[in-house]
């Protein structure tokens, strides 16, 4: 199977066998570059309507965007987000940062941790 996408983002979903499979990513125009999905640490239900997600880092005071804006630093709790896919980078200098989509849903609270390093930069 060959998917083939355009810059922006995108869901799949397959289900083989009665077991859902899901990826995500990101093509950035141009360069080809995907960022995968990041699955979250905990979830914690809520009032039907309400969002929230709180990020936490391996290092601390790191700074936190959503689809390139800036929303805080580590660690963060983010209310009434509207739900869907954002593009989440985390970064604490050049040297150590690294992007993911994560997916907010109504009536659910997601805590998602990112690993990062001085050495690597990237994916998270």
């Amino acid at each position: 199977m060959r998917f083939f996408a355009l810059a922006g983002a995108g869901v799949l979903s397959v289900a083989l066998a009665g077991i859902l499979f899901a990826a995500c990513a990101t093509v950035a125009a141009g360069t080809g570059k995907t960022i995968p999905l990041l699955q979250s640490e905990q979830t914690e239900l809520l009032e039907e309507k309400e969002t929230a997600i709180t990020i936490r880092a391996s290092r601390k005071n790191c700074a936190v965007f959503l689809n390139g804006e800036y929303q805080g630093n580590t660690p963060l709790r983010i209310n009434a987000l509207a739900p869907g896919l954002y593009h989440l980078h985390v970064e604490k200098g050049e040297s150590s940062q690294g992007d993911a989509m994560i997916s907010v849903d109504e009536g659910r609270h997601e805590l998602y941790y990112v690993e990062l390093s001085d050495e690597e930069a990237g994916d998270i």
